[in-house]
């Protein structure tokens, strides 16, 4: 499901102020998210810009579901 609402938002026929917001790629379940998550701190990367789709639904799933992980 991710990733078709990932598909959707990329698609330049539905292009708006959302449309580039994956250029982390960080789509998938938690655990392949809170990975990722990792990978990008490994490399040095401190801070993460993030956006959700919709937004206050995805920050409520981000915080029950991947910060755990990731701690």
């Amino acid at each position: 499901k991710a990733i078709a609402v990932a598909d959707h938002i990329e698609d330049p026929k539905n292009a708006d102020r959302i449309a580039n917001s994956l250029g982390a790629g960080l789509v998938g379940t938690p655990e392949v998210i809170a990975e990722r998550i990792v990978k990008l701190e490994e490399a040095g990367i401190d801070r993460l810009m993030l956006r959700f789709t919709p937004m206050g639904e995805g920050l409520q799933r981000f915080g029950a579901d991947v910060l755990p992980l990731l701690k």
